[in-house]
């Protein structure tokens, strides 16, 4: 019985030492290997990704973000009838009312948080208005529709976005 265990065992795998096994084959086999380093190279990829965060999603993020709080203050100040002011700094920025800049517009911040001091999602963030292609320092939302060519520029690390004010007066992020 011994022996044709053994005979079955050398026409299908070959001649070897089937009492231990790893005495033939020791070592890893190239598919072994190949497996180890591909895990290395996915886990690598994914840290990397985590340490190093792609700085124009990032920036396109807090402009989006910008943009739609833009286009709600522009619209309060149309509906209010009362200009507004954005402000602006490396940390974040503000929205305030011309009437009372001191102050939020009371009325309007019990319904929304528009006028609260935001933060930038990925500090520090310069940002330039640009008023008809002259920079300002802050950026006035009339009460009427007609507004002035408005460019904004913000900038991370060399990485820049512009937003533009479009004919019909709203903010939208520039390609």
């Amino acid at each position: 019985m011994g022996n044709l265990v053994e005979t079955m065992q050398t026409l299908i795998l070959g001649p070897g030492d089937y009492k231990n096994p790893f005495k033939k084959y020791s070592g890893l086999t190239l598919l072994e290997l190949l497996v180890v380093l591909v895990i290395l190279a996915i886990t690598t990829a994914l840290t990397s990704a985590k340490l190093f965060p792609d700085e124009k999603r990032l920036l396109q993020q807090d402009a989006l973000r910008f943009t739609e709080i833009l286009s709600m203050a522009q619209d309060q100040a149309q509906i209010s009838g009362q200009a507004l002011i954005v402000e602006s700094n490396a940390n974040g920025f503000r929205i305030l009312n011309t009437n009372n800049p001191s102050n939020t517009s009371a009325t309007y911040a019990l319904h929304t948080n528009v006028f609260k001091n935001r933060t930038w999602q990925y500090p520090p963030i310069k940002v330039r208005f640009l008023i008809d292609g002259i920079a300002q320092a802050s950026l006035l939302l009339p009460p009427h529709a007609h507004m002035k060519t408005t460019v904004i520029e913000l900038e991370h690390n060399h990485t820049q976005v512009r937003i533009v004010r479009t004919s019909l007066g709203r903010f939208k992020i520039a390609p």
